[in-house]
């Protein structure tokens, strides 16, 4: 007798286990690991050779994007500043973890040669954040003082 193979419910959130990864994969995390250590350097250390470009959207419309502040909020989490990088950008310091997971794994690539668990969002849940993410640039826009807080 043939058993039934349990299929997967897609409407779910899930974690896809963790898996092994190819040389260019490796060397791809390494390269990115690198930079991103470079650059935590080079801001917490106060030594910032570039300056940082306006953002496009802000320069060309004058509307505020829903990464604009993103940097500076980054920079004030890594100078361990939580309340400026609030009021900088709240969705930043909101989606900040799951920065630092993708960052994980890509350091687990390079350095174990495999991948950390990830988690499978589906297709509703995507649309879902690009809707939120699109909610909050239309509120940082609105110019009442109920939404001065999200503007940078």
């Amino acid at each position: 007798m043939k058993r039934k193979e349990k299929e997967k419910d897609y409407t779910k959130p899930f974690i896809i286990p963790p898996g092994r990864c190819s040389r260019k994969e490796r060397l791809f995390a390494l390269a990115y690991l690198i930079t991103g250590l470079l650059l935590a350097y080079i801001y917490v250390s106060g030594q910032t050779l570039i300056r940082m470009p306006a953002c496009p959207l802000r320069t060309l419309t004058g509307f505020y994007c829903a990464g604009c502040g993103s940097v500076r909020a980054a920079l004030s989490i890594i100078s361990g500043d939580l309340a400026a990088a609030w009021r900088f950008n709240p969705l930043a310091v909101i989606f900040f973890p799951l920065l630092c997971w993708a960052f994980l794994m890509q350091c687990a690539k390079a350095f174990c040669g495999r991948t950390l668990p990830a988690l499978y969002l589906p297709a509703f849940w995507i649309m879902a954040f690009v809707f939120f993410i699109l909610l909050y640039t239309i509120a940082r826009n609105i110019p009442l003082p109920f939404f001065a807080p999200l503007r940078p």
